[in-house]
């Protein structure tokens, strides 16, 4: 990514903004070996990305280059992510990000969005790279066209994330079709890009389809996170999106669970019109606690799960590769992390 963003971006405040975001540094683009790496984010839709590949490779006896067409792919994948991250930041105003202030609350609101719109554009310079790499004019097309569907997508799902919905209107069901587009569109999109690299445009739909569903438990457990995680770890304070009134998974399945007293002062908190105040953080803790809807958020998260690595299973049937082949084995151990991470 270094070399992406050397190549493309002249100016160095622009350069030292994103070396920031991606945590490289505080100022100045060091080299890769110098990234610290919780500042630098979990690489999660890039090793994905990279382990398709792998697979798809070895299925399709392509010798799999660690320097080949992968590595534009996922620097394409990596940068789409992060161009969201500092959009999504700005909107929700968190002033926290892996650990560190927040691009924004650094360099202030306009040059964020300028950040984070440079990062989109060098997003379609990764794939551009693609031709270097004897990749055939109809697949780069392909993932062309899927980036701008997968963009499209992520805006959709943002746009329901930010939408000042009527709490009455919460649902489990309207969550689900937010995170497909939020977060399962980059993650399929991420595990289909690779395997379509690696030899196999048919074997590529069935990594795509255990991107989606993993990324669904990922974004489960992100949002048990989001309430139950700790500061050290995640690098956001505590409760933090009970303090932001969040319309999260957990929150709507305490609409859903909650009854008599508990449900009209949910609905009434989640109106909004009232300064947020310890005791009515205690009090949603409280409730979540009486109706179980931390273990109730931890079951969804692992019905996904066991869905991705069932989804996993049937792609690795077409490659006739064994289950214990390391690509294989990693992936499903990302299925598993995924639903159990700590930040």
């Amino acid at each position: 990514m270094v070399a992406l963003v050397n190549a493309e971006v002249s100016d160095l405040r622009l350069r030292e903004a994103i070396a920031y975001h991606l945590g490289w540094s505080g100022t100045g683009l060091p080299s890769l070996s110098a990234e610290p790496a919780r500042a630098a984010g979990k690489k999660f839709r890039t090793l994905l990305a990279a382990l398709a590949y792998e697979t798809a490779a070895t299925a399709s006896s392509t010798v799999a280059d660690a320097a080949g067409p992968v590595l534009p792919f996922a620097c394409a994948v990596e940068m789409l992510h992060n161009f969201t991250l500092i959009h999504d930041d700005i909107q929700d105003g968190d002033r926290a990000r892996r650990g560190r202030p927040s691009l924004w609350t650094v360099c202030g609101v306009p040059q964020a969005i300028n950040v984070g719109d440079c990062m989109f554009a060098l997003a379609v310079s990764g794939l551009d790279r693609l031709s270097h790499h004897e990749i055939g004019p109809l697949d780069r097309l392909d993932l062309t066209s899927r980036m701008a569907r997968c963009t499209v997508r992520l805006t959709i799902g943002q746009a329901m994330d930010l939408a000042d919905a009527a709490p009455d209107t919460m649902s489990t069901a309207g969550y689900a079709t937010m995170i497909e587009g939020k977060t399962a569109a980059l993650t399929s999109y991420a595990a289909y890009g690779g395997g379509l690299l690696g030899g196999g445009r048919e074997l590529a739909e069935h990594l795509g389809e255990f991107g989606r569903l993993l990324g669904l438990a990922f974004q489960v457990r992100d949002d048990m996170l989001g309430i139950w995680g700790s500061t050290e770890e995640t690098g956001k304070p505590i409760g933090s999106d009970l303090v932001r009134r969040k319309k999260t998974l957990p929150v709507a399945l305490a609409f859903e669970h909650a009854d008599g007293r508990d449900a009209g002062w949910l609905r009434a908190w989640y109106s909004g019109g009232t300064p947020v105040d310890a005791r009515d953080i205690d009090r949603i803790e409280a409730i979540l606690r009486r109706h179980r809807i931390r273990e109730l958020t931890q079951e969804i998260a692992r019905d996904y799960q066991e869905q991705a690595l069932a989804a996993l299973a049937d792609a690795a049937a077409r490659t006739g590769l064994p289950p214990t082949h390391p690509p294989l084995r990693a992936l499903g151990e990302m299925a598993e992390f995924a639903t159990e991470r700590i930040r």
